[in-house]
């Protein structure tokens, strides 16, 4: 630390006004789907039609938010969960790095469908968010407040 310490009043929290409040209000309707190679679009697809409560999907995507770029099934699956409702967030299955949806073709293709950059989020931390936040606020403020 040293000798000498700065305060940054700026960086601080500001003191409560009132008593703490917790909101335990969650949206458990969501489900996470991790890329492998071969995997399924019609099932995809199939579930997302299926479903009449699922609120979102998060996709564990290849590297910066890569998949299939000779499929287009689930693209079809990202538009048909869109016109549903269904918030749909793209995370890397890497350990370290983040989802830059405008990295490669495929990529702003997902962009372009409606999908949200998760960044560099672990799956815990994106459904637990996505989560909250739909519990509390609509489809749209999840959307931006999630990027």
């Amino acid at each position: 630390v040293g000798v000498n310490i700065t305060r940054r009043k700026d960086l601080a929290l500001r003191v409560p006004r009132g008593p703490f409040r917790l909101h335990k209000e969650m949206n458990p309707n969501i489900i996470v789907i991790k890329l492998v190679p071969g995997f399924d679009d019609v099932t995809i697809c199939d579930m997302i039609k299926q479903s009449s409560n699922l609120r979102a999907i998060v996709l564990e995507m290849y590297g910066t938010g890569n998949a299939p770029s000779k499929r287009t099934g689930l693209l079809e699956a990202i538009q048909l969960a869109k016109g549903k409702g269904i918030l749909v967030a793209a995370l890397t299955q890497c350990l370290t790095g983040a989802v830059i949806l405008g990295k490669y073709a495929v990529g702003d293709a997902l962009s372009s469908a409606g999908v949200i950059s998760a960044g560099d989020m672990t799956t815990e931390a994106c459904v637990t968010k996505i989560s909250y936040l739909l519990a509390r606020t609509t489809l749209q403020e999840a959307e931006e407040l999630l990027q």
